[in-house]
């Protein structure tokens, strides 16, 4: 799915419901946050702004019709007028070059406003999938320091009990409890955390803070992805690209305008007055008919301008280079965004495989540590530490199964491809 589909994308979430007491999908937790983005919000409202704003601009070269009434003057009427009861008066701008050029312009504006709006939406998906995937590792980080400090908590009442028999010393007893105050801080700060997380991405959903959230387990895997390389299909579907491709499009067509040396106003009029006779009519017009019609062209063509059409075409070449240079630096920016993600992603696979290669190692010493101790060839608190370590083993694999995640998000947002995998999940 390229950004050009997301708008269908998020209509589609649109329609998907809510059950109280199922456990809240990727999925619908991006359908919420799109709905409470003020950001996404902001941009919808600015890309309707610019929509009336060319559409305005467009209207002004089409046909205008506009009636009125004339019923007498005090010193003289306004030049082409009748003393009429009632009239009609039809206008069509054949060729207006500023016309011209101002719907291009609010063209190039709107383009910029539309990529807006999928950009703060993308943006928004984007931010809630991350907080999703922190919330989803964020309670097993927790869970695994909560383990940790239970086992040296174990730890540290053996080390106690060996003391008062004289088997251990106090340095022993206090190194111990000093692991356990480690773990106790650590377990604090993992749950903390998390809490925040919660919060935030309740926050983003619009539900209450004290609401209870359960995430649905389920992985994110980049969809089946084209034979196109990452920066290919980057720089082809970036909203900002795509919106400053056809602003300058637009503003070329402006600067093709305002480059004529000869630009003639165009413009054509039919009217229809029913005048009346006044008292002193003689004085202005020769002969009285009540039914008037007339029809004229007018052509109007600048011989000086004070300068104002030169710079006008001045500011429409530079609207052009600014473009221009914005498109040069985007495409820098996104090489090297994309450049950046996949090495994030290949370092992350690599360490989540030697963190679980590492977790594995640990759970067997752990097996076999509690084996020895309960033969008595191994010491309670040696079993306690080897547990320990398993929880330490198993916190490294959490974190580094989110750290591949969020990599994962990283390039499938920058490949354009973040819809297609949400709607897969």
């Amino acid at each position: 799915m390229s950004r050009s589909a997301f708008a269908t994308f998020v209509l589609l979430l649109q329609g998907a419901p809510l059950f109280a007491g199922e456990p809240l999908t990727l999925a619908d937790a991006v359908r919420l946050a799109l709905g409470h983005s003020a950001e996404v919000a902001v941009a919808v409202a600015s890309e309707g702004e610019q929509r009336a704003a060319l559409r305005a601009a467009r209207d002004l070269s089409r046909p205008e019709a506009v009636i009125g009434t004339t019923p007498g003057w005090a010193s003289g009427l306004p030049p082409g007028q009748l003393p009429s009861v009632a009239g009609l008066a039809l206008r069509q701008s054949l060729y207006d070059p500023d016309r011209r050029a101002g719907a291009l312009e609010e063209e190039a504006r709107w383009a910029t406003a539309r990529g807006g709006v999928t950009k703060a939406r993308e943006q928004a998906a984007h931010r809630v999938a991350v907080l999703y995937v922190r919330c989803l590792t964020g309670e097993k980080v927790a869970a695994a320091a909560r383990l940790r400090e239970t086992m040296l908590g174990q730890a540290a009442r053996h080390a106690e009990a060996l003391a008062a028999e004289g088997r251990l010393t106090e340095l022993d007893v206090d190194r111990a409890g000093l692991a356990e105050a480690r773990a106790r801080q650590a377990r604090l700060a993992a749950e903390s955390d998390s809490d925040l997380d919660g919060l935030e991405l309740r926050r983003l959903l619009g539900l209450p803070g004290s609401e209870p959230l359960v995430l649905a387990e389920e992985p994110l895997d980049p969809p089946k992805a084209p034979d196109i390389p990452d920066l290919d299909r980057a720089l082809a579907s970036d909203p900002e690209l795509l919106a400053l491709g056809e602003a300058s499009r637009s503003l070329t067509g402006v600067l093709k305008v305002r480059e004529h040396l000869v630009a003639p106003t165009v413009a054509a009029e039919a009217r229809y007055d029913r005048v009346y006779r006044t008292s002193d009519y003689q004085s202005y017009y020769q002969a009285f008919r009540p039914d008037q019609w007339s029809v004229g062209l007018s052509i109007t063509i600048p011989l000086f301008s004070a300068g104002r059409m030169e710079a006008a075409e001045a500011r429409a070449r530079a609207a052009v280079d600014r473009v221009g240079a914005e498109r040069r630096a985007r495409v820098l920016e996104i090489e090297l965004a994309v450049h950046r993600a996949e090495e994030a992603v290949g370092l992350a696979a690599a360490r989540r495989s030697l963190e679980y290669r590492a977790m594995g190692v640990a759970r067997e010493e752990a097996r076999v540590a509690r084996a020895l101790s309960e033969e008595g060839k191994l010491g309670i608190i040696e079993a306690d530490s080897r547990d320990a370590a398993l929880a330490d083993a198993e916190e490294a694999a959490a974190r580094a199964e989110s750290a591949l995640l969020l990599a994962r998000l990283d390039l499938l947002a920058l490949r354009g491809d973040l819809a297609a995998a949400l709607v897969a999940t």
